[in-house]
Parts: structure tokens; C-alpha cells; sequence
């Protein structure tokens, strides 16, 4: 994997088409926080939103009175954010190099954002600044699509026409390597011609458990617990063909 990395601005270009047709995905992460993480927190707790997007899941805390702190690599991604919540207090900064002194009761990091971690080294560095973050006894709650999900779901394609622009997605997941590759075309339309075209393409890995296990090792944290959703309900990891897998850790108090 040397030489492989992601960008903290990788969403720049995409946030426009994110926030019209991935707001609803993003939403369905509220539940999985509020029924794994906030029950944990003390009454007061103060929350970051680690890779916030656009807002949805800041939002969605904001809303049932906890007190939160976006953070994201993405400027124009915050732009959605703030208009989604104003006021709130919004940071710019890289998943793998950010700083807070012991301040949050709670992480969460939704929607398999850690997955864009290309390299074991930034998925440790990522973990790192969480526990640096984190006050004494902390919660962390992050996700991450597992194989099955790649196997199954990264070789398709997906059209999604608006009055302004059509839209073209592509996956595609390379086994040996274990990378998932989104592919996003997008028409720009004036008069229903195409006037410009933008070809991006967001990268990311798929981790063995062996490889999560030693990067909260190495960073110290504590991992409390593996669950899955499975129609709608939380159950063990043990879950054959889980797609997706939150993790639960916890800083020593």
C-alpha cells in the first residue's frame, strides 16, 4: 500500500451532488449512534462529529440537545453543514491530524468514512488523535463496510438525472488489493445540453479484522464491542455475510 493515500478534500468537488441524493443514507446512521453511543454518555456530554459531511448526523444530535463539534477535510462539505445547522462550531482539519485537548465524552464516525483510510498507518494515525480527543472514559463509535459489502455491492452502476446535471456512478472493488473504487461522472446541463464534465473518483479499503484489532491496539483503545444491523435490530458480529460492522471503544478512564 506505500505510496496510497487519501485526501483530506477528496469530497470538495462532490458535496453538491452528496447533499441532494445522500442525505437520506447519511440519516440512517442517527439511529445506530443514538442507540449504541448516547446511551453511554453522561447528561452533558459534548460529541465530535469525526468526517461530518454535510451535516446530517450533526443535525440530527443537535436536535435531540447534545452538544456538538463537526469536523471535516472537506470546506465545501462544512458549507452544507452550516447551512443545515448554523451556529454550529464546524472544524476543517485531516481525520489522521487533528487536534482537541481531552475534551468530548463521545466520538462517532459514520457512514464508513475510516474506510477512506488507505493505509493501515493513517487508519492508526486517525485513531490516535480520537483518543487525544477523547476525556478520560470517552466513547468512540466508528463503522466500516466489511468484504461481504464490497463482494456484493461495489460492481454496479447508477444513473441519477436532475434538471441541471446527470449524474454517473461506478463501483468497482479490486480483491487483491482490497480497494474499493467510487467513480462519479457528472454532466453539467444548460438548456438540457451538456456544457462542462467532471470525472471524479473517491478511493477506498477494505480492513481485516486483524488490521482493525492492532490499529486500536496501537492506539490504546479499548474495544468494548462488534455489533451489525440486521433489519433494523442490533445483533452480534458473529452475523454471517454482515455487511457492515460498528465498533465500540472506550478510553481508560
Amino acid at each position: 500500500m506505500r505510496g496510497i493515500s487519501s485526501r483530506a478534500d477528496c469530497y470538495d468537488r462532490f458535496a453538491d451532488v452528496y447533499d441532494r441524493h445522500w442525505t437520506q443514507t447519511s440519516r440512517c446512521f442517527t439511529s445506530a449512534v443514538a442507540l449504541i453511543l448516547l446511551p453511554r454518555l453522561p447528561g452533558s456530554a459534548r460529541v465530535l462529529d469525526l468526517c461530518c459531511g454535510t451535516g446530517v448526523l450533526l443535525a440530527d444530535l443537535a436536535a435531540g440537545g447534545i452538544e456538538v463539534v463537526g469536523l471535516d477535510g472537506s470546506r465545501p462539505m462544512l458549507e452544507y453543514a452550516r447551512r443545515r445547522l448554523p451556529g454550529a462550531t464546524l472544524v476543517q482539519a485531516d481525520a489522521r491530524c487533528f487536534g482537541f485537548t481531552s475534551v468530548f465524552d463521545g466520538v462517532a464516525c459514520m457512514f464508513d468514512s475510516l474506510n477512506h483510510m488507505l493505509t493501515v498507518e493513517e487508519l492508526k494515525a486517525a485513531f490516535a488523535c480520537v483518543r487525544a480527543s477523547m476525556a478520560p472514559g470517552g466513547w468512540f463509535l466508528f463503522d466500516l463496510n466489511t468484504e461481504t459489502a464490497y463482494l456484493e455491492h461495489w460492481n454496479d452502476c447508477e444513473r441519477i438525472i436532475d434538471a441541471d446535471m446527470r449524474i454517473t456512478t461506478l463501483l468497482t472493488y479490486r480483491q487483491r488489493r482490497r480497494l474499493g473504487v467510487f467513480s462519479v461522472t457528472i454532466e453539467h446541463l444548460v438548456g438540457g445540453l451538456v456544457s462542462t464534465t467532471e470525472e471524479i473518483r473517491l478511493t477506498q479499503r477494505c480492513y481485516s479484522q486483524d488490521e482493525i484489532l492492532d490499529a486500536l491496539a496501537m492506539s490504546a483503545l479499548v474495544l468494548v464491542d462488534v455489533l451489525s444491523f440486521d433489519g433494523g435490530a442490533l445483533v452480534s458480529s458473529s452475523l454471517p455475510g454482515a455487511e457492515r460492522l460498528f465498533y465500540l471503544c472506550r478510553k481508560a478512564a
